[in-house]
């Protein structure tokens, strides 16, 4: 028994193989038995009469479809012989079909891709016909610049799925293909990275720098401390290590708020550094490079890092610019062109500088110049005063940790430091032991010292005194000749100064000058600050020849309490007399 393929004369034309629809009239008893060729079952019952070429030659059905409407050939004259109805159904099945389709999944892409065909599991032949199908997924096609294709996803925004032409099973498993229908279409999408990324500059230095947030940074302007930015980009895929440069985009605020590219500077090739731009100008910034950018290289020459130098004259204050780094590279894949960074993201990464050369502001002080009688008016009603002192930093702002009021004794030595509260300003007060302590005795200075978040510092300083008193001897001629000792005599004046409302001041001189003696009293006298000047005259004669000088004994009391200064008068030597001199001048 023999298995035979049939032709369907609906599809093909048996006329054209020479059979007509004459029937010949013959008997014969001779044929085979029709089978299917593919699932093996019995055609019909009957005799099928044809020639072996014939039925060698016929063909079948497509799969799943009834195989009716079959013709017959005689053996005799190749006449078409009879019509049989089979009705028979193929219990094989064709493998199914599948469309890919790839998707460049990105802007800026270049090239194209057609859709391919795959048959399960590399399926040979569908509905009956022989198929050559590939057996691998295409070359990516599409290009884009600044990335790197890694691969195929089935989400636009999935991870690497498939390898660039890997294989269809591998496709179909992931998929579990085969619980999709017939001429079902599936999606590939490109994976990129970019094939240069950028990192965000960082802006360097000490004190000078201030970073507020990652991309707004505040530089002390001062024309005398550098500050470095630096930026690294990395390469992605096989590297060409000679080549990598990186780029810096300056762009400036200018004065009608908008911002101007005005710059590139450039970086790197082969780990030497380009030249850089020894005095980056334009029309509102001038940034002075102090040396040439380095370069260092790292990650198997993928990372390219480079540094720049700067100095910013205080003039530049307040003016600002961004920086948007970029990057150029090849690598091994690329024989002509480079990838470069990503557009986009470069300027997600982009840095604003504000320049600072402006010292903060302080206020609060200046209603206090007069400290000590100040103070020493609110003691005397019983109440000690609060100061509060406030500094402002229009640009990098005010550093909290730099900021306080300092109030020093200078004769007895104590001090005290006021720092500020949760709102940023310093509140100065103080008790009745801490008022004497600081103030009622000797000379006292506050010093209000803030800075900037860059390192710009003010300090203000106001001196005062308590009760205090202060003498001062001085000759006639000393600001002609500039000597301070006195010659036998010369005369001279004992200058007395007296703070905090002194009610006497007692001046005792020597027995030799005991008639320059005297007390000064201030009874009623309500005055904060009070001068006296006594001139006296060395005499001439009388004196000891081991006279060296005088000690002036001045006292001052308030309130029970004395002050008591002494005040020397310095003598030459026993030679030493005015008439010494005009003996001289008379030669």
């Amino acid at each position: 028994m023999h298995t035979a393929d049939f032709y369907d004369l609906s599809t093909f034309g048996l006329y054209r193989m020479g059979a007509t629809l004459a029937n010949c009239g013959r008997e014969y008893n001779g044929g085979w038995f029709a089978y299917c060729a593919y699932c093996g079952g019995q055609i019909n019952n009957g005799f099928m009469y044809m020639t072996r070429d014939m039925a060698s030659s016929l063909r079948y059905l497509p799969s799943g479809l009834s195989y009716s409407s079959y013709f017959y050939l005689c053996p005799y004259d190749n006449s078409l012989e009879v019509t049989s109805l089979t009705d028979h159904e193929c219990t094989r099945k064709s493998n199914n079909r599948y469309t890919v389709n790839y998707n460049s999944n990105g802007s800026g892409v270049t090239g194209s891709m057609s859709s391919q065909y795959f048959y399960y599991n590399n399926a040979d032949s569908y509905e009956g016909n022989a198929v050559s199908a590939p057996k691998n997924l295409a070359a990516c096609g599409y290009k884009r610049d600044g990335f790197y294709f890694l691969g195929w996803s089935s989400r636009p925004d999935g991870a690497v799925m498939f390898s660039d032409r890997d294989t269809w099973l591998n496709v179909q498993n992931r998929f579990s293909i085969g619980d999709y229908p017939d001429n079902t279409a599936i999606t590939l999408y490109a994976v990129w990275k970019p094939g240069v990324s950028t990192q965000r500059p960082q802006v360097l230095g000490g004190e000078n720098v201030y970073v507020k947030d990652s991309s707004l940074v505040y530089v002390r302007a001062d024309g005398i401390t550098p500050f470095s930015v630096s930026e690294s980009a990395y390469l992605n895929g096989a590297t060409n290590s000679t080549y990598m440069v990186n780029d810096i985009w300056l762009y400036e605020n200018s004065p009608d708020g908008e911002y101007h590219k005005v710059s590139v500077i450039n970086c790197g090739d082969g780990g030497v550094a380009d030249s850089g731009v020894t005095d980056f100008r334009s029309e509102y910034v001038l940034l002075e490079e102090t040396d040439k950018p380095k370069v260092t290289r790292s990650g198997s020459g993928r990372v390219c890092t480079s540094v720049w130098s700067f100095l910013i004259q205080k003039e530049q204050s307040g003016n600002q610019i961004t920086l948007i780094p970029g990057a150029r590279a090849k690598d091994a894949t690329i024989s002509a062109g480079e990838r470069l960074s990503t557009k986009s993201k470069d300027l997600a990464n982009s840095v604003r500088i504000i320049f600072d050369g402006e010292e903060p502001v302080i206020s609060g002080l200046e209603d206090y110049l007069d400290i000590g009688k100040y103070i020493l008016d609110e003691s005397e009603t019983g109440g000690f005063p609060e100061i509060v002192i406030r500094a402002e930093d229009l640009l990098s702002g005010v550093d909290p940790n730099d900021f306080y009021v300092r109030i020093d004794n200078l004769d007895n030595g104590s001090s005290r430091v006021w720092r500020p509260d949760g709102e940023g300003n310093i509140k100065v007060s103080f008790g009745p032991e801490e008022a004497e302590k600081y103030f009622y005795f000797g000379d006292f200075e506050i010093t209000v010292h803030v800075s900037d978040r860059v390192g710009n510092v003010s300090e203000e300083k106001v001196s005062g005194w308590g009760f205090d008193l202060k003498t001062e001897i001085k000759r006639l001629l000393e600001e002609k000749d500039g000597k301070t000792v006195f010659a036998r005599g010369e005369s001279g004046d004992l200058v007395i100064k007296t703070y905090g409302y002194a009610e006497k001041v007692e001046v005792i001189f020597p027995d030799e000058l005991s008639g320059y003696s005297t007390v000064f009293d201030y009874t009623g006298n309500e005055e904060y600050e009070k001068d006296e000047v006594i001139r006296f005259m060395i005499p001439l004669y009388d004196l000891p020849e081991d006279c060296e000088g005088f000690t002036v004994t001045v006292i001052a009391k308030k309130d029970g309490e004395t002050l008591e200064s002494h005040p020397r008068i310095n003598l030459v030597g026993v030679e030493g007399t005015v008439l010494d001199e005009l003996r001289t001048s008379l030669r």
